[in-house]
């Protein structure tokens, strides 16, 4: 098993499991709390993690909005997922998508 960070569980693999046995009714505010912690910490860009194994990415902060009882995810067409905290087993770390430049430039 995975070293513990925070009521997290990170396994190596760059996710973190938010399934941390709490009662019933904290489950829906600990997994909200979590994704708030992560966007508070210096945003880098993670996918939602949800228990049938979609990934929902978000590249940006204004991607993601959250609720007690929602986490809702856009992708870069505006539209929207609303996913149910209790649902959300984990944050995955992606890689930054950069906007089709290079870092050089062009010559003169």
């Amino acid at each position: 098993m995975g070293r513990r960070v925070e009521g997290t569980v990170a396994d190596g693999s760059g996710r973190r499991s938010l399934d941390i046995g709490h009662q019933r009714g904290e489950d829906l505010t600990v997994n909200v709390e979590h994704i708030r912690a992560r966007l508070r910490e210096g945003f880098r860009p993670f996918a939602i993690v949800t228990s049938s194994g979609n990934k929902y990415p978000v590249p940006h902060p204004e991607f993601i909005f959250l609720t007690q009882r929602t986490v809702i995810v856009a992708d870069q067409r505006g539209y929207t997922v609303n996913l149910a905290p209790l649902h959300v087993v984990g944050i995955e770390d992606i890689r930054a998508r950069h906007n089709g430049r290079s870092g050089r430039r062009p010559k003169r």
